[in-house]
């Protein structure tokens, strides 16, 4: 259950009773969401992404041992720029299965659109060892089968060698990133990054929603939105960071994390694009947003920081699930 009381004592002690009204307001609003999609696709205006640019998952969320640091967009971040995106694709809706019911769906077979063909990618939940029990990875595949995963960390392998066109179990991974859900509603959730005991840190600091809208016309838009900065380990960039240029040209090359996440998302939406016309429900013609990612001047210009002061509305957090809690697993299917 989701408290609908507004958490008004962890806004910043500067904001003023107006902005607190209008934060009351905007929350009383018809959507109960972690986040909002962007209104136009194809926006430029980086108070659109404030949300996320101020999120951090609540105190009230018991971080379990894994997780050494979450990782914030201000304090953890390097460099003089933010990446904010958005990518989303509009369809029919399922002729059955609510948003809700779908979106379930959809979210269980990331572990495909992730992998892909090549399966140099993958997603699946974090582990202590590669062993059959371990009981972290059985505790956060768990929790990610839930309806609404609170507390279930991830991990993103976003570099391995060895594994190229083969869905073979050995392969050596190169980059890796982990990431916690930190709210989530039957229809959205927010991904947050990390640094974690197993895994060090995740190349970028910040936050990636997901979400599914009802357009009321027959369509479901499936959208992504991200805002998250290079992560700072000791003052400068992650190790790895500096190797990534040599994958992007070299007047890109200041931009390299970024770009190799761009791609990323491009070949995770085709996935879903394949994964939606095989359910029979029709892509919609040049609904199909892909170039919306774009580098900011960080900090944000005043309007854009005065729109991010509000704090998402209260949740209640439970514990993680333990791997014998016995969570029901709705079926893939």
């Amino acid at each position: 259950m989701r408290s609908e009381t507004p958490t008004v004592a962890l806004l910043p002690a500067f904001v003023g009773p107006a902005l607190i009204a209008v934060y009351l307001l905007t929350m009383q609003g018809p959507s109960d969401g972690c986040f909002r999609p962007l209104a136009n696709p194809n926006s430029k205006v980086t108070a659109d992404w404030s949300e996320l640019v101020s999120y951090s998952p609540p105190l009230a969320l018991n971080l379990p041992p894994e997780v050494v640091e979450v990782l914030k967009i201000k304090e953890n971040g390097y460099g003089p720029r933010i990446n904010l995106d958005y990518y989303s694709i509009t369809f029919t809706k399922h002729p059955t299965l609510s948003p809700s019911a779908f979106f379930l769906q959809m979210r269980l077979a990331f572990s495909s659109f992730v992998a892909g063909s090549t399966f140099e990618n993958r997603f699946l939940p974090y582990e202590d060892s590669a062993q059959p029990n371990d009981p972290v990875r059985k505790r956060n595949d768990e929790a990610w089968h839930t309806a609404e995963p609170l507390g279930a960390v991830m991990s993103f392998v976003l570099k391995s060698i060895g594994l190229s066109y083969t869905n073979s179990l050995l392969y050596f991974v190169a980059e890796q990133g982990d990431v916690i859900v930190g709210c989530s509603t039957p229809t959205d959730f927010i991904f947050t990054t990390l640094k974690t005991k197993a895994n060090g840190y995740h190349p970028v600091a910040g936050n990636r929603g997901f979400g599914l809208k009802d357009n009321g016309d027959s369509t479901w838009t499936f959208y992504t939105k991200g805002a998250d900065r290079e992560v700072a380990v000791y003052g400068t960039r992650k190790a790895s960071n500096f190797i990534a240029k040599k994958d992007v040209d070299a007047a890109d090359s200041e931009e390299a994390v970024f770009i190799l996440g761009h791609r990323f998302w491009l070949r995770f939406f085709p996935e879903v694009i394949t994964y939606l016309e095989k359910q029979n429900m029709k892509v919609i013609q040049g609904a199909f947003i892909k170039n919306n990612s774009h580098r900011y001047p960080y900090p944000l210009t005043a309007p854009e920081a005065l729109a991010a002061a509000p704090v998402l509305r209260a949740r209640r957090y439970p514990q993680p699930p333990t791997a014998s809690a016995g969570v029901n697993r709705p079926s893939d299917r």
